[in-house]
């Protein structure tokens, strides 16, 4: 059995490795501002990067932020834009639902033929 003063692992100790190490990490990293808050890193190829910010962008709807805040909008136009795209998600997701549904209960034959007269 190993003698408990020469090992090291106590939990005290562990923590303050950890602690050190986590702080000399982020020690360079300066505060977030309003032009580093979307970052990613760039190793070997740019375009893998570009594409990595191109789809945080848009799963974050910075565009569409931008473009909504690029002109006033009035209070009205404001309440039926956002009434409409409510109506839009909840009825997005009530199809998925439906369609779900349909694809568990239906025969394939059916399933399919449902999926050609919603394309036309």
């Amino acid at each position: 059995m190993p003698d408990r003063d020469n090992v090291r692992a106590t939990p005290e100790h562990i923590w303050k490795t950890h602690a050190k190490s986590v702080y000399d990490s982020t020690k360079d990293i300066s505060p977030p501002t309003a032009y580093s808050g979307r970052t990613v890193r760039v190793r070997s190829n740019i375009m893998d990067s570009y594409a990595m910010l191109s789809n945080l962008l848009q799963r974050n709807n910075v565009r569409r932020e931008l473009a909504k805040t690029s002109r006033h909008e009035k209070k009205g136009v404001k309440r039926r834009r956002l009434a409409s795209e409510t109506w839009r998600r909840v009825f997005a997701h009530e199809a998925r639902t439906l369609s779900g549904i349909l694809s568990n209960s239906l025969p394939k034959f059916a399933v399919a033929e449902l999926d050609d007269m919603c394309v036309e």
